[in-house]
């Protein structure tokens, strides 16, 4: 099957200082969760996740159109973690991205040719990278996709990034965990948190 997939942009280099957004932009919004979580939710995309609450929302990035680049994308962030200059580096991305046609669970598998190359292609101008966990298939509350975890050097800095890329109907939800690979082990099971609760309506 070919089929064209949304450029993946596996490193996070968002969360500068665009500050938390409050109220609601492409009908997402926050909600209390139990202690220490904070609940986010969009409406126009259908999907809603837990998350640390001592991450901090970003501003979605303007939203494009199918193939350059992701419709909708919002960021949470630790701004009391590993920074470089203005960037945050520990922080968990959900991405999504419009595909030029529906992907059924039946689908799935036969994209992983196209998602091995294009994190070859992603991964290759990365210094040091080294891949801990090849492209795995998952499976995030019956939303089937793949998940891959490797680490890099940005700027001196040791980083660890866990992805995910999941799909449903016409779009691919990719959720991108990140952290200083000093921090990782610390903050790794409230990020996981927020991948396992992941939900699509």
């Amino acid at each position: 099957m070919t089929l064209v997939l949304a450029g993946l942009a596996l490193v996070l280099t968002a969360c500068g200082s665009s500050g938390g957004a409050s109220g609601s932009s492409g009908g997402a919004s926050g909600s209390p969760s139990p202690a220490g979580r904070a609940t986010f939710t969009n409406d126009r995309y259908r999907f809603a996740l837990s998350y640390p609450a001592q991450f901090t929302r970003s501003r979605p990035k303007k939203e494009a159109e199918v193939g350059s680049g992701p419709v909708y994308d919002v960021i949470f962030a630790d701004r009391n973690g590993a920074r470089n200059g203005d960037a945050y580096l520990d922080a968990i991305d959900v991405s999504v991205y419009k595909l030029a046609r529906a992907v059924t669970p039946a689908d799935v598998a036969q994209l992983t040719p196209q998602l091995q190359d294009m994190l070859a292609r992603s991964t290759g101008s990365l210094s040091d990278v080294k891949i801990e966990q090849p492209l795995t298939r998952a499976n995030v509350n019956g939303v089937t996709g793949f998940s891959v975890r490797y680490t890099f050097t940005d700027a001196g800095q040791p980083l660890t990034v866990a992805a995910y890329f999941l799909f449903k109907g016409k779009y691919e939800y990719q959720i991108s965990m990140q952290a200083a690979s000093e921090h990782w082990n610390a903050l790794k099971p409230g990020m996981q948190i927020a991948v396992q609760s992941f939900l699509v309506r």
